[in-house]
Formats: structure tokens, C-alpha cells, sequence
């Protein structure tokens, strides 16, 4: 099945993972934005599934320059694999660069 497309690419960095309910909760630098716009310079990266990655994003260790590409969704999900952004924008995940 073809990903969505996505509205906004980012290049992140991550501190440690903290484990929450149903997967992690990543403290992120927002290194470049690549595609879209997002003036957040620090994001707030849910996760979970691990094996949606290509091998980023395992329990616990921080990252640098990890590529997220994200769409827009309209409504909160139980189990948000992104972010919402300080303007309330909610973005979910769609692909993440090998």
C-alpha cells in the first residue's frame, strides 16, 4: 500500500526516548525543515512499533539527523505516531528516510 502524501519533511535530532502508555515519547531538535513549513524549533515525537522505522527509534537511545516525512491529519488519535505542533496542527508520520 502506497503512504499518504506528505506535507512536511523534517530532519530531527532526539534525546532518550521516556516510555509512555503505549510506546515513547521523544524530545526532538528540529534540525532543518526540508519540506512545508513548520516554524517549531522543538518537537515532541510520539512513537510506537518500532519496526515502522527502518531501525530508528528504539527504546531508548537519543538520535541525530533522523529524516520524519509527516501529513496533516484532523483529529487526535488514541495512538499518535508524531506530533502536535504549538499552533495545534497534528502530524502524523508517513515515512521516515532509510
Amino acid at each position: 500500500m502506497t503512504p499518504p502524501p506528505a506535507e512536511l519533511h523534517l530532519i530531527i535530532d532526539t534525546v532518550g526516548g521516556d516510555a509512555i502508555g503505549y510506546g515513547y515519547a521523544w524530545p526532538s531538535k528540529v534540525q532543518r525543515v526540508v519540506a512545508g513549513t513548520l516554524p517549531d524549533d522543538a518537537i515532541m515525537l510520539h512513537t510506537h512499533d518500532a519496526d515502522r522505522y527502518r531501525g530508528h527509534f528504539k527504546c531508548c537511545a537519543g538520535e541525530r539527523g533522523v529524516g520524519l516525512s509527516f501529513r496533516r491529519i484532523p483529529d487526535m488519535p488514541a495512538a499518535l505516531q508524531g506530533f502536535v505542533a504549538r499552533d495545534g496542527t497534528i502530524w502524523e508520520i508517513v515515512d521516515v528516510d532509510p
